[in-house]
Order: structure tokens, then sequence, then C-alpha cells
């Protein structure tokens, strides 16, 4: 009975530890929104400009017309 006590105990600390996160980003967040959003424009751009380069690479890369592979008898 004790152990479940310690438990309920723990859980409720944790729930209540998260809870305080959870605002504290929330907070953040309204406090300053022009940053998340360039934050947002960012990611944004970074991963297309990145896409582009990797389409790119595929495209140029050459593959040979003919490829023989021969067999040992």
């Amino acid at each position: 009975m004790e152990t479940t006590a310690r438990v309920r105990a723990l859980s409720e600390q944790v729930k209540s530890q998260a809870a305080a996160g959870v605002e504290s980003v929330q907070r953040s967040m309204r406090g300053n929104p022009a940053m998340w959003a360039a934050v947002a424009t960012g990611a944004g751009f970074a991963a297309g400009v990145a896409g582009r380069l990797l389409r790119h690479r595929l495209r140029r890369r050459s593959l040979p017309a003919v490829v023989v592979i021969e067999g040992i008898c």
C-alpha cells in the first residue's frame, strides 16, 4: 500500500511540473510571435533549399546507358 501511495504522489508531481512547462512555452510563444514567425519562415526556407539541392544533384548524376554483367562459369 505504501508503494501505491508513493507512485500516486510522484505522478501528481510529474503532472504539475509538466503543466508548468507547457504554460511557460505558451507564454513565450504569445510574448514574441514575430520571432516564432521568423523561425518558421527560416525553417521552411532551409527545407526548400535543401530539397532543391538534392533534386539538382540527382538529376546531374550520370548513369551509364548500358550495363554489362559478366557471369562466372
